[in-house]
């Protein structure tokens, strides 16, 4: 298994997440209890994944 590094979460570990979509935009946040958290917004229908990269794996069509 693979070690999740400092931003990461294991396996084992709990964490929340809290998802709201607005119009075409998705908001996530991540929290863990020692960690601070980790904010996402996605333009869903742009292609473009939450690292800001092209989503190659998205189809165009849906």
């Amino acid at each position: 298994m693979e070690e999740s590094g400092a931003a990461g979460i294991a396996l084992s570990e709990e964490f929340s997440y809290i998802a709201n979509v607005h119009k075409n935009t998705m908001h996530l946040t991540f929290t863990h209890p020692s960690r601070p958290p980790v904010k996402y917004s996605i333009n869903v229908p742009n292609n473009i994944d939450a690292y800001g990269r092209v989503d190659a794996l998205d189809n165009k069509y849906s």
